[in-house]
């Protein structure tokens, strides 16, 4: 088991999204015995101009300019905001540099110093490196 460790958390399901996951089930545990930043979903696929998408755009954008949430102990919760032109190679580094900036914003204000980086979304290579992690778990 983990212990008294800080954990970056990168989940594909946002905390509340309203039903509990298997990722929620593991930071819950992991949370009995370190602190987890939990990063909800950045979003994977095109919005559409639906009401459903734009109501999920305004719900994001809300939790993003809350800044980091603690939701139960040792938990807290951070909605990162991403451009979702994933194919564009601009828009690509662009995000990576707002995920980078805030997190590391966020890590320093929890004082994570060497946090594990544990992710269950295969697209964040690119960010692996950026928060002084001392490992790197892909489930």
């Amino acid at each position: 088991m983990i212990e008294g460790q800080d954990i970056l958390y990168f989940s594909a399901d946002d905390w509340d999204c309203g039903i509990t996951t298997s990722q929620t089930h593991i930071a819950t545990t992991l949370a009995e015995k370190n602190r987890i930043l939990y990063i909800n979903s950045i979003g994977l696929r095109k919005p559409t101009v639906s009401a459903t998408d734009v109501g999920r755009a305004y719900k994001k954008l809300k939790k993003f300019f809350q800044g980091i949430q603690k939701v139960r102990e040792n938990i807290w919760v951070f909605t990162p905001i991403v451009i979702p032109f994933h194919q564009s190679k601009i828009f690509q580094k662009i995000n990576k540099l707002l995920m980078v900036l805030y997190i590391n914003l966020y890590r320093r204000k929890l004082k994570m110093k060497q946090p594990i980086f544990w992710t269950f979304l295969p697209n964040l290579v690119d960010l692996i490196g950026k928060f002084n992690e001392s490992k790197v778990i892909y489930y």
